[in-house]
């Protein structure tokens, strides 16, 4: 799965990650224009309360905006996965490598993570 895109390109992975329970929000993780996001995994506290503890993000750096940047794939999207098993922690792992081949790979390997955190880290 490429993380550069042209604008074409682009406008239908998003639909795809849209299609796929990706929410877009105007707000910013870092410095990007925009993000996606989606819930992975949510879990029930003590109280009964359902909270998301696994979230997965693309981040969104769009270069067509400025026009002395000329790149033929102006669009950057940096992956990241979060996880935050309770109101004081937070453990993000950003992916800026091609290597997963579908938003689908992506989502197990954050699963796969998860499972490493829950297996090795203590609350």
């Amino acid at each position: 799965m490429k993380l550069q895109f042209n604008k074409e390109d682009f406008d239908v992975f998003q639909q795809d990650l849209i299609d796929n329970g990706f929410r877009k929000y105007n707000g910013k993780l870092h410095s990007e224009d925009y993000y996606l996001a989606k819930t992975i995994h949510r879990e029930e506290n003590a109280d009964g309360d359902s909270r998301s503890v696994l979230q997965l993000f693309f981040s969104v750096y769009d270069f067509s905006i400025y026009p002395q940047i000329y790149d033929i794939t102006p669009i950057h999207l940096q992956a990241e996965i979060n996880v935050s098993r309770n109101i004081d922690e937070r453990i993000d792992l950003l992916i800026d490598d091609d290597k997963f081949n579908s938003i689908l790979e992506l989502e197990e390997f954050a699963l796969m993570f998860y499972g490493f955190i829950n297996k090795t880290l203590e609350i």
